[in-house]
């Protein structure tokens, strides 16, 4: 994929650096730990830059990604943290898992007796956490499956229980009932591990978002994926400026051209929007081939000369059109906005995601990888 210089994504670390202590701060005592989670290039803002720039920092437990591959990356790029690998292990991968020295989450029972027979041929033991499936209905496993294997532990070679874990499901819906349905069940499966003879060295159970209504449940430790990127998607009240989460992406572009249509013009495929007037109008190089989805065509709005401006016509593959005739003087190769902060104004990744009718995690990977990134 060929990547147009005109459109940048810039990260800020700062940023990152400093939602990880408002993380920090969040929790019940300095006795729990933060997993901080990087799947999915780290949902945009690069994996490996935002693991070097957290490694080391007072609380840190580890890393979470989702692919051994995404673990090898980090080893080879230095990362000597934990690692935790959050959905399971796929066939024929074990062996690997063993030479990067990961901690695996096992979701079936198939996944540690594969483990075992890989652990007993190496003469070594690899660290698993049990993921218990309380309510999510992903993946996990069951709650008769978790104690066999707890009952079948000693006898199981190559294999040393570290933790326990499980995923709250409605975590941003803090009424729903389900939460503390899940947090009851995880407690009630400590309780019965304990009676088996099991105490996990480390229980992890809450998210971004349970980190911030669920504190009685931090246990051990927590995992953060998009807390850490300053954006858990609004229900009911803003989170993030709550606590004083700071977003860690912005996404800029230039103007390519500019041109005046008179009123009555139609603009973009299905000619979906009409000028009620004489119009200047600017074209941008992003489209839905940059992340920037088609669905917030006639929708969302950019920043120039620091005002919001409106997306007109259907976003295309690779340009969007905006109405500048509010701007005053515009030129080809001025900024333009996408997300991000532009004079006083400020568009942020919830607003586009409102618009879109989707959530922030998924502008955020798309947009954050499909884009020349700048770190700062």
């Amino acid at each position: 994929m060929t990547l147009c210089p005109s459109n940048k994504v810039i990260i800020d670390l700062d940023a990152i650096c400093h939602n990880f202590s408002v993380i920090k701060r969040a929790l019940p005592g300095p006795a729990q730990k933060i997993i901080a989670i990087v799947k999915s290039d780290a949902y945009g803002h690069g994996m490996v830059e935002v693991s070097r720039v957290l490694e080391g920092k007072e609380g840190l437990w580890g890393f979470g990604v989702s692919e051994v591959g995404e673990a090898s990356i980090l080893r080879e790029c230095g990362i000597k943290s934990p690692i935790l690998l959050i959905s399971g292990i796929t066939e024929g991968l074990e062996q690997q898992a063993f030479d990067l020295d990961l901690s695996i989450g096992i979701t079936t029972k198939e996944e540690i007796l594969r483990l075992s027979d890989v652990g007993k041929k190496l003469g070594r033991q690899i660290q698993c956490h049990l993921k218990i499936d309380t309510g999510m209905t992903r993946f996990g496993l069951s709650q008769e499956d978790a104690l066999w294997i707890i009952k079948k532990q000693f006898a199981l070679e190559g294999i040393k229980l570290e933790g326990l874990y499980s995923h709250l499901a409605c975590a941003d819906e803090p009424c729903e009932p389900l939460n503390l349905e899940q947090i009851n069940r995880v407690q009630e499966f400590l309780k019965m591990a304990t009676g088996l003879g099991w105490t996990p060295s480390i229980t992890h159970l809450l998210n971004s978002a349970g980190i911030f209504h669920f504190k009685q449940a931090a246990f051990d430790a927590v995992r953060t994926g998009i807390a850490l990127y300053g954006a858990i998607p609004f229900n009911g009240h803003d989170i993030n400026k709550e606590f004083g989460l700071k977003p860690a992406l912005s996404f800029k572009s230039r103007i390519h051209s500019l041109r005046d249509v008179p009123k009555g013009c139609r603009v973009g495929y299905g000619g979906t929007w009409t000028a009620s007037r004489p119009s200047k109008l600017a074209t941008i190089p992003v489209g839905y081939d940059n992340g920037y989805l088609r669905s917030l065509s006639n929708r969302a709005q950019v920043l120039v000369g620091g005002k919001r401006v409106p997306v007109v016509g259907r976003i295309s593959m690779r340009s969007t059109v905006i109405d500048v005739t509010e701007c005053g003087e515009c030129r080809v190769g001025d900024e333009v906005v996408l997300i991000g902060k532009q004079g006083d104004e400020e568009i942020t990744c919830e607003e586009l995601a409102r618009f879109a009718d989707t959530i922030t995690y998924e502008l955020l990977c798309l947009i954050g990888t499909r884009n020349i990134r700048v770190f700062c």
